[in-house]
């Protein structure tokens, strides 16, 4: 479906911009998150975005996957046919790889649970087997690594990684060096506690997962939840990151939470830094369990949270959108350059960045099943 309207996005300047002050932490999760630093800093520069639409090609697809950016290539991950698009950046279909099926191109673990565009070319897919795939850049079929997590079903601990398993339904996966990062969840293995005693999940509980891409080995659990997650159940439990390659750093963004969260290369705390976003509903309320089993999608759809981060080398910055209050007609995008946040922007509800092929930056608000299409965005940053 093209779409030849522009969008225009104004800046919305805040009459009261609130930094969120660090929370309140416990124990040892204390040192791993710092009060923002004096650089934590708010220069709006920006005074509007012109967004432009337009769609990729429509292509036979389930359109149930994941959409990627690397240089000028656009991709379409089918997650159930195992199929991989690529489109040029202006969406206009180049080919079709992969696929279901046993040759040496094909792909043959079932569907794509998730996946990682390497540094040098090679994709990393994972398998609901506790698999993680490598295909070449070519799309020819290399190996298979078994995921191999120490410790067993009896050892009932938060620094078991056995207890822990991908968080399938919002799997991020990042690489750095020779390994693979990705987020996990320990609902299986310490169920009772995500159920009856949430407050000691979220007080104990490791976010990401240090696996070695030579052997499948994961070497380390990381991260924790701010304290104030204690009171949040599971509702917004969600973690998004992204990688600086350059400056080999994480950044890491919680669903509630308005700081932006700085690790090293050992995942040992550097800074926080961050404002909230504007017109955010954000008096969340304390759920039952139960209600929150039940009720999540509805719940969630009635607040505001931070649903992504992306950070773009090329540009030294860091996008961040978030979800307005329920009866804005847009959502936002924060921008940061180092700790300075130079724009928070409306952006059409759902978007978040892909990439960056100059002079655009693009992203999209994902696809659609039922029109069969996907809706990108392309802007500048001028």
């Amino acid at each position: 479906m093209n779409i030849k309207r522009i969008v225009k996005s104004v800046l919305l300047f805040p009459l009261l911009l609130i930094g969120c002050s660090s929370p309140e932490l416990n124990k040892d999760i204390e040192k791993l998150f710092p009060s923002p630093t004096e650089d934590n800093k708010c220069d709006l520069q920006l005074t509007s975005i012109d967004i432009e639409p337009f769609a990729l090609d429509s292509v036979e697809s389930s359109y149930i996957g994941y959409l990627e950016m690397k240089q000028d290539t656009l991709y379409l991950i089918d997650k159930r046919f195992c199929w991989i698009f690529r489109f040029t950046k202006d969406g206009r279909l180049i080919d079709r790889q992969l696929g279901l099926g046993e040759g040496p191109k094909e792909y043959n673990c079932g569907i794509i649970e998730g996946y990682c565009h390497l540094q040098d070319g090679t994709w990393a897919f994972l398998d609901p087997g506790a698999g993680c795939n490598l295909f070449s850049n070519s799309f020819d079929r290399q190996k298979r690594l078994q995921i191999m997590r120490e410790g067993s079903e009896e050892n009932k601990s938060y620094e078991n990684p056995h207890m822990y398993t991908a968080d399938y339904g919002f799997l991020i996966l990042r690489q750095m060096g020779s390994y693979l990062y990705y987020n996990v969840v320990a609902w299986q293995g310490m169920a009772e506690d995500f159920i009856s005693n949430t407050n000691n999940y979220f007080r104990n509980a490791h976010i990401l997962m240090k696996m070695n891409l030579k052997t499948g080995k994961v070497e380390q659990l990381l991260g924790g939840f701010p304290s104030h997650y204690e009171k949040k159940h599971a509702v917004f439990q969600q973690v998004s990151f992204d990688i600086n390659q350059k400056e080999e750093c994480f950044f890491v963004s919680y669903d509630a939470d308005s700081l932006i969260y700085c690790y090293d290369k050992d995942y040992k705390s550097l800074y926080s830094f961050g404002w909230q976003g504007q017109d955010m509903k954000v008096d969340y309320r304390t759920y039952s369990i139960e209600t929150t089993i039940k009720e999540r999608p509805q719940i969630r759809s009635e607040y505001s949270y931070y649903h992504d981060i992306k950070y773009i080398e090329e540009l030294g910055l860091l996008f961040r959108p978030y979800k307005k209050s329920p009866d804005s007609e847009t959502d936002g995008l924060q921008i940061y350059r180092g700790q300075t946040l130079i724009a928070d922007v409306a952006v059409p509800k759902g978007m978040v960045v892909l990439g960056y092929s100059a002079p655009y930056v693009y992203g999209t608000t994902g696809m659609d099943g039922i029109c069969e299409s996907v809706d990108m965005f392309r802007f500048k940053l001028e």
